[in-house]
C-alpha cells in the first residue's frame, strides 16, 4: 500500500502485490523460493542484479532480516506522510505499506477517531514539517507528540462507534458521505479534551 493511496478512513488498494521472500522472522522461518515454482522462474530473470545485492538474506532471493516484519502481518493504524489534512485508517494484517506511509500497530477505533479529528488537523501544523501547498510532513514522531486525552471507557465507547459507522459507510461506497457522523466525532473529541465555545471556534 502506498502512501497516496491511504485516505481518511479508507485505503484504495490499486491491486499491487509484493514478492515477500523473507529471511525468517520470530518464530516463522525464512522463505524458500524453490517451493514457489512461478516465482522462482520471475526471479531467476534477474538474478545477477540479486546475486550483487549486498542486502540480501540467506539466499541472493531472500530480503534482509527486517525486525518490524511481524507488525504488517496485524492489524494497524496507517497514514501517508505527506498529506494537506489527518488521514489515518485502519488496515488488515497481511497489507504491507511502502517508505511514504506510517503504521502503529493498533486497531483501537477511539484512537483513530482522535487522529482523524479536528483537533489533530489544528494540532499538526504546529509541529510538523510544512510542505506548502502539498500539506505537512505527517512523520511518526509527530503524530507520537500529539496528547491524547484522559477519558474514561464509556466515553471513548461513544467516539469508537462513531468510527465504526464511518468505516462501514466509507467500506461500503468510498465516495459515502459522512460529513454528519464526522462533525457528532467531533464534538464528542472536543469535549474529550475540554475545549471552550472559543476553543472550539479557534479550532
Amino acid at each position: 500500500m502506498k502512501g497516496r493511496n491511504i485516505q481518511k478512513y479508507q485505503a484504495n488498494w490499486d491491486g499491487l502485490w509484493l514478492i515477500d521472500t523473507h529471511n525468517g522472522y520470530e518464530d516463522i522461518p525464512p522463505v524458500d523460493v524453490e517451493e514457489y515454482k512461478a516465482i522462482k522462474r520471475h526471479l531467476d530473470k534477474f538474478y545477477p542484479e540479486l546475486e550483487k545485492r549486498l542486502d540480501k538474506g540467506i539466499t541472493p532471493y531472500n530480503l534482509r532480516n527486517c525486525a518490524y516484519h511481524a507488525e504488517f502481518e496485524k492489524d494497524k493504524i496507517v497514514w501517508s506522510d505527506m498529506s494537506t489534512l489527518p488521514s489515518f485508517t485502519l488496515l488488515s494484517g497481511g497489507y504491507y505499506i511502502d517508505n511514504t506511509a506510517y503504521l502503529i500497530h493498533s486497531d483501537n477505533k477511539y484512537l483513530l477517531g482522535i487522529l482523524n479529528s479536528n483537533i489533530v488537523k489544528y494540532y499538526i501544523p504546529s509541529i510538523a514539517t510544512n510542505l506548502g501547498k502539498k500539506g505537512f510532513r505527517y512523520f511518526k514522531q509527530f503524530v507520537e507528540e500529539m496528547p491524547l486525552p484522559q477519558i474514561s471507557e464509556s466515553e471513548q465507547f461513544h467516539i469508537e462507534k462513531i468510527v465504526e459507522k464511518i468505516l462501514r459507510e466509507k467500506a461500503f461506497s468510498l465516495s459515502a458521505d459522512t460529513y454528519d457522523l464526522e462533525c457528532q466525532l467531533n464534538h464528542l473529541v472536543y469535549k474529550a479534551y475540554q475545549l471552550t465555545e472559543e476553543e472550539i471556534d479557534i479550532v
